[in-house]
């Protein structure tokens, strides 16, 4: 995973995450841009391998879209996961200062959103402004409070919608989400922040990257018009990239050879 510590987090012994990278021989990051150009991760003096978020594939078969008239496109999100970090003269978030940004989103597109979005830390998710714009709001307790219920949640959603973490758009870190990945294993299209995982994996069927309003919008009107090549192509994509077999092969090549 990608994380950020300070402090005590960081240098707090074996337990701190200093201490528990020098642990290991290799180390593997969600982050597929680390290294590149436009990362702003800082060095460590760490070699990361790229890996990415393994599905197993046949625990998310393709099921039937839902009809047309109640299609919706969800996600499932913590509204802050941590406190906001301040480095290099910066601001870091997480999720809620990208929803922000995109909060007035189904204003300005024929389809539906829904998000089910649980509250951890820092100020309290703006329930009555998300009605307000358009946004269908859930209790995730209710809505994914177990492992089939959330399988569920998602193989009967039309696509996803979905903004990522600040920080991961802000560090063009490349990371994708577990979630997405499961998404797309099941057939439903997603629309998701470019966190620079497009310069690995394809975006313009199936799955879209966006980093403005007009770009998500014209994505999720992409998919409305033609869901049935959007699904078959989220799944084939998801067999590609997201295949467990096929992603810890590689990570275990990895470690056997380098």
């Amino acid at each position: 995973q990608i994380q950020y510590a300070t402090q005590s987090g960081l240098t707090a012994g074996a337990t701190g995450i200093r201490g528990l990278v020098a642990g290991h021989t290799h180390h593997f990051t969600f982050g597929e841009n680390i290294g590149a150009p436009d990362c702003q991760i800082p060095e460590t003096g760490v070699r990361w391998w790229a890996s990415r978020q393994p599905v197993c594939m046949d625990q998310w078969p393709v099921t039937s879209l839902p009809s047309t008239e109640g299609a919706c496109f969800t996600t499932i999100m913590n509204w802050t996961a941590a406190r906001r970090l301040e480095y290099d003269g910066q601001y870091w978030g997480q999720k809620d200062v990208e929803f922000l940004r995109l909060i007035d989103l189904p204003r300005s597109t024929t389809q539906k959103l829904s998000v089910a979005v649980g509250q951890t830390t820092g100020e309290p998710f703006p329930l009555g402004a998300a009605r307000d714009a358009g946004w269908l709001v859930l209790d995730p307790n209710q809505s994914v409070g177990d492992w089939m219920s959330y399988r569920k949640f998602i193989q009967s959603s039309a696509g996803e919608f979905s903004v990522a973490k600040e920080t991961y758009v802000k560090a063009r870190t490349g990371w994708f989400s577990c979630r997405s990945a499961c998404y797309l294993a099941s057939g439903r299209p997603v629309v998701t922040q470019d966190t620079g995982w497009t310069h690995q994996i394809p975006s313009g069927s199936g799955l879209f990257g966006f980093s403005t309003g007009a770009e998500a919008i014209a994505a999720l009107d992409e998919i409305a018009s033609n869901p049935a090549r959007h699904a078959e192509s989220a799944r084939a994509i998801a067999e590609e990239f997201f295949d467990a077999r096929r992603v810890l092969g590689d990570l275990l090549s990895k470690v056997t050879t380098g």
